[in-house]
């Protein structure tokens, strides 16, 4: 699929489309926004925004959005509209692209307007094919997740009359489910290739050690984000006191998702959660919340997917991308392994405004803690299993929080089997070891910044057996 093959060398049009293929814009001329002819469809564009940019566009689109918004009241086919109303005005930027560049397969009750090989009775010689290939399938209908949904059988759903359009929704289908399933992480060596000379993120491990280069190379992991992967209703939350709500922070595994429904059904209010899940887990989640009684009514969640990379858990990158896109100014930091007390969100929504005993900080202290998100942030350097929290209860304190008990609430810590990370924890001297060492780093990174005061943190726990004396 090589984009060059279908532009001239000479074009000067800064918007490319395909012709819709139904006929929307002439059945409905009454309701809809202007079009040329059978209008354009925006599922595929090309664009060149340099061209774009000396037309004045950005002033352009929202004129043409202001006035036919006055006139038509809301759009009905979304961005769609608002790019045929404003080609209507400048038809000089539009370039027609070939119909096979946007092959749709619409619910209209008609047959299929771009004549292309079909693919799903005999396979497709892409270099020797007389007829056209199709290039991109778009799965043009409003029930489309529906039909993605993994089993659904739609065969005598619609266009009966019409069994192609039947068979191309059943090859497309079939298609998604099988690169849905890729990891993409198969492309990381070649794009490394393509971009050797990119700068690489530097570390904030100075642990030297040889042995512990794994946690090093860990916290440098530049993880793909896809943030608020699930519906998540912004209208609703708008409408909140966000100086008043508490947004409940938590992370977790794939392993960990059944824990969901216990933690939201004892939380109302807010939730940010990161998961650290793979291409087909995350697939997975989306069935899961879709299928839960309790999950699939709430739209004040916030499913934040950070995509596996890497051997070791990154349980404070997680922590940060949850604090990232919470949306109120105060957050409840939780594992997911811990389930609320009943109310606990109108609880705390009053304590927030109050002050209890003053508690003070003590060598491994971890407890669970309502602040600010402009709170200093989880320390990245810690991956894996061992005092990924206990180092930010440690910064909060040496930044000069105060910190108070809140009376008649508390969390329940489940009972649940160690995780692998924990299991590499007590098994592994060499991960203790490294776990120390950054300890250390950490502790000497806070005295510089703060004082020596800072050095009262080195009374923690420490693994006193050296790994060179184990390994002699």
């Amino acid at each position: 699929m090589l984009l060059p093959e279908i532009l001239p060398d000479t074009l000067d049009r800064a918007i490319g489309m395909t012709v819709n293929q139904s006929p929307w814009y002439k059945i409905k001329e009454a309701m809809v926004w202007p079009a040329i002819g059978q209008g354009y469809n925006t599922g595929v564009m090309l664009l060149d925004l340099k061209k774009l940019r000396q037309t004045g566009w950005m002033q352009r689109w929202r004129q043409v959005a202001m006035e036919e918004t006055k006139k038509h009241g809301h759009v009905y086919l979304a961005d769609q509209d608002l790019m045929n109303a404003a080609i209507v005005r400048q038809p000089y930027l539009l370039y027609t692209l070939p119909c096979e560049w946007n092959l749709q397969i619409n619910d209209w009750n008609e047959a299929l307007r771009c004549p292309v090989e079909q693919p799903y009775t005999r396979p497709i010689n892409l270099f020797r094919s007389r007829s056209k290939t199709f290039k991109i399938a778009h799965l043009n209908t409003k029930r489309k997740s529906e039909f993605l949904a993994s089993g659904l059988n739609f065969t005598s759903s619609v266009n009966t009359g019409h069994p192609e359009k039947v068979q191309w929704r059943q090859f497309y289908v079939k298609r998604y489910h099988m690169f849905r399933e890729y990891d993409p992480r198969w492309l990381t060596d070649k794009l490394a290739a393509i971009t050797s000379s990119r700068k690489e993120t530097p570390s904030t491990v100075t642990a030297n050690s040889q042995l512990c280069s794994q946690f090093e190379e860990e916290s440098r992991i530049q993880r793909r984000v896809h943030a608020f992967y699930l519906e998540y209703n912004f209208t609703d939350f708008n409408q909140l006191d966000s100086r008043n709500t508490v947004t409940l922070i938590s992370q977790m595994s794939y392993q960990r998702l059944h824990r969901l429904e216990q933690l939201v059904s004892t939380w109302s209010g807010p939730i940010s959660i990161a998961l650290y899940l793979t291409e087909q887990e995350a697939y997975n989640l989306s069935i899961f919340v879709a299928e839960s009684e309790i999950l699939s009514r709430r739209r004040n969640i916030g499913y934040h997917v950070m995509f596996v990379e890497g051997s070791m858990y990154p349980i404070n990158q997680l922590r940060n991308l949850a604090l990232l896109y919470a949306r109120t100014d105060f957050v409840f930091h939780l594992d997911v392994d811990f389930i609320p007390s009943a109310n606990l969100h109108d609880v705390l929504q009053n304590l927030i405004k109050q002050r209890w005993s003053k508690v003070q900080w003590s060598a491994d202290y971890e407890p669970y803690v309502v602040v600010h998100r402009d709170a200093p942030k989880f320390d990245a350097r810690f991956v894996g299993f061992g005092w990924n929290k206990a180092s930010y209860i440690m910064s909060l304190d040496a930044t000069g929080y105060r910190m108070f008990v809140l009376p008649d609430v508390f969390v329940l810590h489940l009972p649940h089997s160690p995780s692998v990370e924990v299991l590499r924890y007590r098994s592994s001297f060499i991960y203790r070891h490294c776990i120390d060492k950054m300890k250390l780093e950490f502790i000497k990174q806070l005295a510089k910044e703060h004082g020596v005061l800072a050095l009262k943190y080195l009374d923690f726990r420490k693994f006193d057996v050296k790994p060179e004396s184990r390994l002699s």
